[in-house]
């Protein structure tokens, strides 16, 4: 009995959607000839056949057309995916997300999803933490074969309920890196960033009753709202600083829970206009500016509109308009396509004038040790004074074409060589190709040195100069079939070569040369690079979360 009494209590503070279907089935005039009872009954939309199938659900499509545009909505806690967004007790009844999906004039192009987390009352030790985890598992799996997940979409849209809005903070920051490169909307309905008075009595009162760790996360003063909003502000910088912005609009209800009071009409009303609503403004994250009210809605209708022009819809039609306002993208064919742009590079050796001759005279400054002459060494680089005369071919290399001493005291000379060899090793004429050429000479011998020696060396300049083509611009088609591959193949060449993908998830740039097995961009998966001496071949393979 007790029980029943901190459930009911629960429920009237609250207004948790489940509770209240209940307790208001018999106070409905469903529409036309239909047996009274709560709108999970009478309602007739487009997802009520699925409804069994909605509320117990971890995420379901209510519409999935493969668009790169999705609106997530996250009920809150004790609520489910049908019992959060569906009218309790106003006529006609109204699904939300149906509602959405019937909005042409704003949301004709755009996927709707509902994700949900357990946060019933037995939920026990069952964490903020924890209901992140479980909706993010929603957002990044398949869900009823569908080949893509939600977060597969160059746009998300969270519309968000109390604790709702609390869950998707903390994923969005936790999971930081899964929503880059993405546009993230986020709608936050009655969400108490610094947490709610009514949580806090509840909590007191029923602690020994409910050991319900998101309800004690959600009472005022929570250090866990107080670590979640600190990240989540943390991420919104991030976000700014890298470009990547986030849309959001905060709204909050306007009065206290009336629908469930039995007291009389007089004193309903009157509970409605005196206690205070159980998430205020105060308790917003003022991240989008100033949080506003949606008038004669309380915590639990703020999120159950039932026209198109009206309430909150309305509130929602204008944010989606002001913060997506590009026109969405339906994939039906492909999701998109991934090419490899810049050029490839080659190099080619050119002579450049007329063979030369480095002469040296062997009348050196010499020294005497011992009986001993030593002279030399005398050394210089042969690329000096060349110069190319196109300024597009940047270097200079030098080929050896004839090598050859001529003295009469040959023996006494000592010829050193060194060589800077070109990168590459590259050749010309199957000879190596030297960026400089130094020669030292030395006398060593007892014979007079006043005869004139002369080593002559041949060389033939040649150009390095770097041809650049086009790569293969042709662009390959991304399947919509999960397991299907797609292989791209550049020159290995290409020194300054991008994958560009364009996708449903979004747009990646990515140079070749960084791109490592298992990396993921957006539907695509890297599953194999073969780096060969002739080309480099990319394997990618879409993937389903």
């Amino acid at each position: 009995m007790r029980r029943l009494f901190a459930g009911l209590v629960l429920t009237i503070l609250m207004g948790f959607s489940a509770a209240q279907e209940a307790l208001t089935a018999g106070e409905m005039s469903p529409p036309q000839s239909a047996a009274p009872g709560p709108c999970s009954t009478a309602y007739a939309g487009p997802s009520s056949k699925a409804f069994a199938r909605i509320k117990n659900a971890n995420g379901v499509w209510i519409r999935d057309n493969s668009s790169d545009t999705v609106v997530v909505f996250v009920h809150g806690i004790a609520s489910d995916n049908v019992g959060a967004w569906l009218t309790a007790s106003a006529q006609p009844c109204t699904y939300w997300p149906d509602l959405l999906a019937s909005d042409a004039a704003y949301f004709k192009d755009v996927d709707i999803f509902v994700a949900g987390y357990y946060s019933q009352l037995d939920s026990g030790n069952f964490s903020i933490d924890d209901a992140a985890g479980q909706l993010f598992t929603a957002l990044v799996s398949p869900v009823e074969d569908r080949s893509l997940a939600p977060l597969h979409r160059k746009n998300i849209v969270f519309l968000t309920h109390s604790l709702g809005g609390i869950v998707v903070r903390q994923v969005l920051q936790d999971k930081r890196a899964s929503f880059d490169r993405r546009k993230v909307g986020l709608v936050l309905l009655g969400s108490p960033t610094r947490g709610s008075e009514y949580a806090k009595v509840i909590t007191n009162w029923l602690g020994s009753y409910y050991n319900n760790s998101l309800l004690r996360d959600l009472s005022s003063g929570s250090q866990t709202l107080a670590d979640i909003d600190a990240r989540f502000s943390e991420w919104l910088g991030e976000r700014k600083r890298s470009d990547q912005t986030v849309a959001l609009a905060e709204f909050f209800e306007s009065t206290f829970p009336k629908e469930d009071c039995f007291l009389g009409l007089f004193a309903c009303k009157w509970l409605s206009v005196e206690m205070p609503v159980i998430v205020a403004t105060n308790s917003s994250g003022n991240y989008s500016g100033k949080a506003r009210r949606i008038g004669n809605t309380d915590h639990l209708t703020l999120v159950k509109p039932v026209k198109l022009d009206g309430g909150v819809h309305q509130e929602v039609r204008r944010f989606f308009a002001e913060s997506f306002p590009t026109t969405r993208q339906r994939y039906t064919q492909k999701f998109g396509s991934v090419v490899a742009v810049g050029e490839s590079q080659t190099m080619s050796w050119q002579k450049y004038g007329e063979t030369s001759e480095w002469v040296m005279a062997a009348v050196p400054p010499c020294t005497s040790s011992q009986g001993q002459l030593s002279c030399g060494p005398w050394k210089r680089g042969i690329g000096d004074g060349f110069s190319a005369s196109n300024p597009n071919e940047n270097s200079i290399g030098f080929v050896v074409v004839k090598d050859e001493l001529r003295s009469t005291k040959q023996d006494a000379f000592q010829l050193t060589d060194v060589y800077s060899p070109y990168p590459s090793s590259a050749k010309f004429d199957d000879k190596p190709v030297y960026s400089s050429i130094y020669r030292s000479i030395a006398y060593s011998g007892a014979d007079d040195v006043s005869a004139i020696y002369i080593k002559t060396m041949h060389v033939q300049p040649v150009i390095y100069r770097a041809n650049r083509t086009a790569l293969n611009s042709t662009a390959k088609d991304i399947p919509t079939t999960v397991g299907e591959k797609v292989s791209v193949e550049v020159a290995s060449s290409a020194k300054d070569a991008l994958l560009v993908i364009s996708s449903i998830a979004g747009e990646w740039s990515v140079p070749l040369a960084q791109i490592k097995a298992q990396d993921r961009y957006g539907v695509l998966r890297v599953d194999d690079i073969a780096r060969g001496s002739v080309t480099t071949k990319v394997t990618l393979t879409v993937w389903p979360h």
